[in-house]
């Protein structure tokens, strides 16, 4: 709830400070290779899974901090976008990888798809309130500065409600096999597809209204609109049983998203973007949450430590999502003309049938773990 105060105002704040469409995509890009960076090292950092999310929640302070402060000083902040991506990144990545770790531990095969609708459920309910109550304080409570001070101070209970997380889950070994098999290399090829599209997806379609409308009232309208499909998308996997009804949600997913590319092809930008972003909620869970019960199964039956695993699995992902990013801002550098992201936003649903190609070979009950 904190951050969905402010996560979907950070582009068109970086924006109205005159960072162009190619540095806002670059940014968005820093932030997931410090992600990526974070899963790379974790394998030499020996921590429990809560200090992983209390760093992570630091860095998010720190980052909302020194947004604040940048901005208060006019345009100073785009001086410093990228570095602020990064910091950004790294708080993000520590603390889901903090999380998902402990998640391994703390849930069983028969319960990971509810515990991932679950979870997308409740992230999605506080994204539909949290825009629109940031969209308020910009308008009638002095502006975006306020938003970030209020998503800093909520980072507080956050901190606290995390100091018992994850204390069933032992530290794993240093010394393991590798994370191989079959299974892995397909879950590995989705993780990366999927991460082609999420990046763009995050970052997209909100700099798009705020470049067409300039009110930051849509944009909080638009990010409670996705939020209330993902809630409804979440929801309706999390009751996913077994390996067929996996298979027929990353399937919906990508038709969803392909339904998603083709309104706004055919619809006026700003009115194609609420229905590209409806359907694209929806489709996004339906993709995410067997993807990552499965990712959970597999996990479990490895060899190798699940926090290592989990790093390499994220790690991929957010490669996937950085490297896209990178691409469309390399294409845009130079440019304070964004419409050229529609033509990207239209091959999405490329990526989201290579999630759904991947797989559907087997996506049922996990494999039995090796013996020590």
């Amino acid at each position: 709830m904190a951050l969905s105060l402010s996560d979907a105002f950070v582009v068109p704040f970086l924006w109205l400070h005159r960072v162009a469409p190619g540095p806002l995509m670059l940014f968005a890009g820093a932030q997931f290779l410090a992600m990526a960076a974070v899963f790379g090292a974790a394998r030499w950092i020996n921590w429990p899974a809560r200090r992983f999310m209390h760093a992570g929640l630091a860095l998010m302070a720190l980052f909302l901090a020194g947004i604040m402060a940048l901005g208060s000083r006019g345009h100073g902040v785009a001086a410093w976008v990228y570095p602020l991506g990064i910091v950004a990144g790294l708080g993000y990545g520590a603390y889901w990888l903090g999380l998902y770790t402990a998640a391994l531990r703390e849930t069983q095969a028969k319960d990971r798809d509810r515990f991932n609708g679950s979870m997308g459920t409740a992230e999605a309910a506080a994204g539909l309130v949290g825009p629109l109550a940031g969209a308020g304080l910009i308008r009638w409570a002095g502006g975006f500065l306020t938003v970030f001070a209020v998503s800093l101070a909520g980072l507080v209970p956050s901190w606290l409600l995390i100091r018992r997380a994850g204390e069933t889950a032992k530290p794993p070994s240093r010394a393991a096999p590798p994370a191989s098999g079959p299974a892995w290399r397909r879950l590995m090829g989705a993780m990366a597809a999927r991460g082609a599209y999420e990046g763009l997806l995050v970052t997209a379609p909100g700099l798009l209204l705020f470049e067409t409308s300039g009110s930051a009232a849509q944009v909080g309208a638009l990010t409670s609109l996705v939020a209330a499909a993902q809630l409804a998308g979440s929801h309706w996997a999390g009751r996913a049983k077994g390996g067929g009804a996996r298979r027929r949600l990353v399937w919906g997913g990508a038709v969803l998203l392909t339904f998603a590319s083709a309104l706004l092809g055919g619809l006026p930008l700003s009115l194609g973007l609420f229905g590209y972003g409806a359907a694209a909620g929806l489709a996004v869970p339906l993709q995410k949450v067997p993807l990552e019960a499965w990712s959970l199964d597999i996990i479990d039956g490895l060899a190798a430590p699940p926090r290592q695993a989990t790093a390499v699995k994220e790690l991929v992902l957010n490669g996937a999502r950085a490297l896209g990013l990178v691409v469309v801002g390399l294409l845009l550098v130079g440019s304070r003309d964004v419409r050229g992201l529609t033509r990207v936003l239209l091959l999405l649903p490329v990526a989201a049938l290579g999630v759904a190609l991947l797989l559907s070979p087997r996506m049922g009950p996990p494999m039995a773990r090796p013996a020590d």
